[in-house]
């Protein structure tokens, strides 16, 4: 329950949901009660793979925001957290206005995920170079945020997090947003190259 933050509290573990698919990651499922009462259908799926903690699928996720692009406002945000990260919100390609972003060419591989691809974000003929990147046909235990977009709050400026501000994930290459309920250190900063 700690995992789900503010919500923590009143999250409570579905046995009947949860479990190690065959052959697949583990799946752990919460879902919300308040004063003794289930708030019908809000529930936190988590996929624990390769040792790393996945959430997908909430129906109950704080909205992420970004002043670049406001029409990111959604509810349907997918959380990866890796080892010494922040957590990076991934969104549905349905919920990314596609026309502020434009190509670019930088690739990068992670040993997890795959291969991602990367996206200038432009707005109002301003641009913020390799703002946004995803995973197209993600690996094996990550296939919840294929398609996603992620977008580092570093390079667009201010962005938040259910109303709270974020601070950026240290270092150029990593893209985890920082929220009060997040605790590092975190590896970006200088000297964590080998964490």
């Amino acid at each position: 329950p700690a995992l789900l933050g503010r919500w923590g509290a009143s999250a409570v573990l579905d046995r009947e949901a949860s479990g190690k698919a065959a052959g697949g990651p583990w799946q752990v499922t919460f879902r919300q009660v308040i004063d003794g009462v289930e708030v019908e259908g809000a529930r936190y799926d988590f996929h624990v793979s390769q040792g790393n903690l996945v959430a997908f699928g909430a129906t109950r996720w704080a909205p992420v925001r970004t002043r670049a692009v406001p029409s990111l406002d959604r509810e349907r945000a997918r959380r990866v957290l890796e080892t010494a990260s922040p957590p990076v919100y991934y969104l549905p390609p349905d919920d990314v206005e596609r026309n502020f972003l434009v190509p670019a060419r930088q690739t990068t591989l992670c040993e997890w995920k795959g291969i991602s691809r990367y996206w200038h974000v432009e707005v109002d003929g301003r641009r913020a170079r390799h703002a946004a990147w995803s995973y197209p046909e993600s690996w094996s235990g990550f296939a919840a945020i294929a398609g996603c977009f992620a977008f580092n709050a570093g390079r667009l400026g201010p962005c938040t997090v259910d109303g709270e501000q974020v601070t950026p994930q240290p270092g150029a290459y990593y893209g985890g947003w920082i929220t009060s309920t997040i605790t590092g250190p975190f590896k970006g900063a200088p000297g964590s190259e080998r964490w």
